[in-house]
């Protein structure tokens, strides 16, 4: 019933417009949505039965932080706040 109703609504809005080139966006607009609509379902994959986190890292070539390396670009930044100040101003 919704739909049905979404629908009446569009198209009174659409028969009270009188601008052509406000219609001619519209058609355009709506146009477009039926032509990629074949799009969205290429996009669409199932959901894998089971997550594997190790299988995700693999597939996204996820690399480990050097904690050495981490905590010397922190000693860098000389940051003068205490950690709750800089957590108060997120």
């Amino acid at each position: 019933m919704q739909t049905e109703a979404i629908k009446l609504n569009l198209i009174k809005y659409i028969m009270e417009i009188v601008d052509a080139s406000k219609l001619e966006k519209i058609d355009l607009v709506l146009r477009e949505i039926s032509e990629n609509e074949g799009d969205i379902h290429k996009l669409v994959k199932p959901m894998r039965k089971r997550l594997d986190v190790e299988v995700l890292k693999k597939e996204q070539r996820y690399k480990t932080i050097d904690k050495k390396k981490f905590f010397k670009k922190i000693k860098k930044l000389e940051i003068q706040e205490p950690i709750e100040e800089l957590l108060a101003m997120l």
